[in-house]
């Protein structure tokens, strides 16, 4: 149970840095328009 745990919070941690820097990302464009 504690393996899988951890690699499904490897993966989250993951999904939210990419899902970050997009956010991010569309921010800026919405800022420069």
């Amino acid at each position: 149970m504690r393996h899988g745990e951890a690699d499904k919070g490897g993966r989250g941690n993951l999904f939210l840095l990419l899902g970050f820097a997009v956010s991010g990302y569309r921010l800026k464009e919405s800022f420069k328009c």
